[in-house]
């Protein structure tokens, strides 16, 4: 009987838990987005980060907010790529990156030719 009822108020807990990350999670996706999905140039990562930054604020890796204080990262679609498929490849891509406010394709690039 015991048994039931620890089992009872810990799946309780485990369902609240699920729930309170859930809308975690979803308030977070509101206040943080990431644009990458079309963008292949610098220029267009420039139009961007122009457009939205406007009246708001840069911050480090290409993240910025808005004038409504949503924060966005602006991050060319080849980024993930980038990464490579070596601890070396990303941690020489990652170094570039941290050292950036808005993200340069040329020198991600160079990071992951290790020039």
């Amino acid at each position: 009987m015991l048994e039931k009822k620890v089992l009872s108020s810990l799946k309780k807990d485990i369902e609240k838990f699920n729930k309170d990350n859930l809308n975690l999670q979803q308030k977070i996706d509101k206040k943080y987005h990431q644009i990458n999905q079309n963008m292949c140039t610098q220029k267009e990562i420039d139009d961007y980060w122009d457009k939205l930054g406007a009246g708001g604020q840069t911050m480090a890796c290409g993240w910025l907010t808005d004038k409504y204080g949503v924060a966005w990262q602006i991050a060319p679609r080849i980024f993930p790529k980038l990464l490579g498929s070596d601890a070396a490849t990303t941690d020489r891509v990652m170094t570039a990156m941290m050292k950036m406010i808005k993200l340069d394709i040329a020198g991600l690039q160079q990071a992951y030719d290790g020039q």
